[in-house]
C-alpha cells in the first residue's frame, strides 16, 4: 500500500466529533503516536481547527496487513476519542497510495481548507512534521512526501493567485460580524488567545475600527500581538476574563486550551445584545442552546461560516481548477522522482554506463593503433573489471543508507554528477535541471504577513 491517510474534517465530521478527535497536548499526541502498531512504520498527524489527518506510511504491500493497519489506527482512534468504530469508519475519509498523497498535497495548498486559499495551513503543516520527524515518528517516507508537499504548495500559489485575496477563518469570522451588526466600528471586541488565528483577529478588528481588547494566559503574548498591531491594541490580564465577557458586545476566542474556558456559572445577563464567535477546537464556550436567548448571546462556531466559505469557493473556482491540475501533475511527478530514488535501478544505471565508457575507450584504443585488434574482448574485460572495482564500494555503501534520510540526497547528487537520466532532473515547466537539494529541508515557510519563503 505504501501511503495511508485518514481523514476528519469539516467536510465529513461535526465539530463535537473533530473536537473529540483533536490533539492539544503534545505529550497526549506523542503517546497516542507511540501506540505499538506493527503495521505502521512513519506516522504524521495534522491537527487544526477544522481537520485532523493521519499520514502515514506501511512498508507491507500484503493486502490483508493494510486493511488490519486500517482498522488498528481506527481502533486507536476510537480508543482516543471514545467514538464509537464503526461510526469513525463511517465518516473517516481514507486515501491509499497515490490518493493520499494527491490528499495531501491539496491540503498543504489549502484546497481542502474550509476557507480556500488561506496561508495558515503550510506552517500547521511544517509545525506538524517538524514535531513527528523530531521524534522519529516520521522518517524518509513521510519526508519525501512532506518535502513534495511544500514544493506542490508554492507552484500552486504562484501559478493560480489562489491567495491573492487574503482569507483566513478569522477574516470570515470577522465578516460575518459585520454582516450582522452592520459596522463594528468603535464596537467593544474581546480577543482571547495569542496564536496565529488571534493575531489576525486583532488585525481584521483593528482595521475595522473597533476597539480591541486581548488576553492570554501568558501575558507577553498577547503584549507582542498588540505591539505587532498598534497602540489602539487593549492588553488585560486572563484573570479578568469573567469581567470582559460581559462587557464586549463582540467575542473571538481561538484558545489551545484543552477545556472550555467560557461556561455558564461566569455569564450573566446583559442589556445589550452580544456576538461571540468560538473558533477554536477543542471549544472555548460551553454553553446551551436555549442558554443563549437568556443571556442575550448569539454563538457562532467554525462550522456555522460555511456559508461565506461557499461564496469564497465560487470566487475561486477557476483557480481552484488551475490548482487540481497542478496538483495532478505533481502527484504523477513525485512518484516518478520516487522510483528515480530506487537504488538497485541507479546502480544497475552506473554500471550500464561505466561499461558502455570501457568498451567506448577501447574502441578508440583500437582505432588509434594503441590496442592490437585481437585484444579487443580481453582489453574491454580490464576496463569493466577496474570500473566494477571502483563501483563496489559505492553499491555496498549505496544499499547501506538506502533508507537513511540522507539517502535522497546522496543518489540525487550521483544523478546529477554522472548525468543519469531520471523522472525529476527536468522541471515540467522549465525543461530546466533541477538543482541537488536536501529533500529533508522544509523549504518553504510563512513570513508575518502571509507571504511564502
Amino acid at each position: 500500500m505504501g501511503y495511508l491517510l485518514i481523514s476528519f474534517s469539516h467536510k465529513n465530521s461535526n465539530i463535537v466529533d473533530r473536537d473529540s478527535i483533536s490533539f492539544q497536548d503534545n505529550n497526549r499526541l506523542e503517546i497516542f503516536m507511540s501506540h505499538s502498531n506493527a503495521y505502521l512504520s512513519e506516522i504524521m498527524i495534522l491537527n487544526t481547527c477544522n481537520r485532523i489527518e493521519f499520514f502515514a506510511f506501511l512498508d507491507s504491500d500484503n493486502l490483508e496487513n493494510n486493511n488490519k493497519a486500517i482498522d488498528n489506527l481506527l481502533h486507536d482512534i476510537s480508543h482516543y476519542s471514545h467514538i464509537n468504530f464503526e461510526k469513525l469508519k463511517q465518516i473517516a475519509n481514507i486515501f491509499i497510495g497515490k490518493n493520499a498523497i494527491h490528499h495531501i498535497f491539496s491540503v498543504v495548498s489549502s484546497l481542502q481548507s474550509l476557507v480556500i486559499g488561506e496561508t495558515q495551513i503550510v506552517g500547521q503543516v511544517k509545525d506538524a512534521f517538524r514535531f513527528a520527524f523530531s521524534n522519529g515518528f516520521a522518517r524518509q517516507n513521510i519526508s519525501r512526501a512532506v518535502h513534495y508537499a511544500f514544493k506542490c504548495s508554492a507552484q500552486v500559489r504562484s501559478e493560480t493567485g489562489i491567495s491573492q485575496k487574503k482569507v483566513s477563518i478569522a477574516s470570515v469570522a470577522v465578516s460575518r460580524a459585520i454582516e450582522l451588526m452592520g459596522s463594528i466600528e468603535n464596537k467593544n471586541a474581546l480577543v482571547i488567545g495569542a496564536g496565529e488565528m488571534s493575531r489576525l483577529l486583532v488585525q481584521y478588528l483593528s482595521a475595522r475600527k473597533s476597539r480591541v481588547t486581548i488576553i492570554n494566559r501568558t501575558r507577553i503574548k498577547a503584549e507582542d500581538i498588540a505591539k505587532e498591531v498598534g497602540d489602539s491594541v487593549k492588553v488585560k490580564n486572563f484573570t479578568e476574563l469573567e469581567d470582559l465577557i460581559n462587557k464586549n458586545e463582540l467575542l473571538f476566542t481561538a484558545t489551545s486550551s484543552e477545556n472550555p474556558i467560557i461556561v455558564k456559572n461566569i455569564v450573566k445577563n446583559t442589556n445589550f445584545e452580544r456576538w461571540w464567535f468560538d473558533l477554536a477546537v477543542p471549544l472555548d464556550i460551553d454553553l446551551k442552546q436555549e442558554s443563549l436567548y437568556n443571556l442575550n448571546i448569539n454563538l457562532y462556531r467554525v462550522d456555522d461560516l460555511r456559508e461565506s466559505v461557499e461564496i469564497n469557493r465560487g470566487e475561486r473556482e477557476e483557480a481552484l481548477g488551475k490548482a487540481y491540475r497542478v496538483i495532478g501533475e505533481f502527484t504523477v511527478k513525485f512518484f516518478r522522482w520516487i522510483d528515480s530514488l530506487d537504488v538497485e535501478p541507479l546502480l544497475k544505471n552506473l554500471y550500464i554506463k561505466a561499461n558502455k565508457i570501457a568498451n567506448n575507450e577501447v574502441e578508440k584504443a583500437i582505432s588509434k593503433g594503441f590496442i592490437p585488434k585481437n585484444l579487443k574482448l580481453n582489453s574491454q574485460k580490464l576496463a569493466e573489471s577496474s570500473l566494477k572495482k571502483i563501483l563496489h564500494k559505492v553499491s555496498k555503501n549505496l544499499r547501506k543508507i538506502a533508507k537513511d534520510s540522507s539517502a535522497d540526497m546522496v543518489i540525487e547528487s550521483i544523478n546529477y554528477l554522472f548525468d543519469i537520466k531520471n523522472a525529476d532532473t527536468v522541471n515540467y515547466k522549465t525543461h530546466e535541471k533541477n538543482q541537488v537539494r536536501n529533500s529533508y529541508k522544509c523549504d518553504y515557510a510563512i513570513e508575518k504577513g502571509g507571504k511564502i519563503i
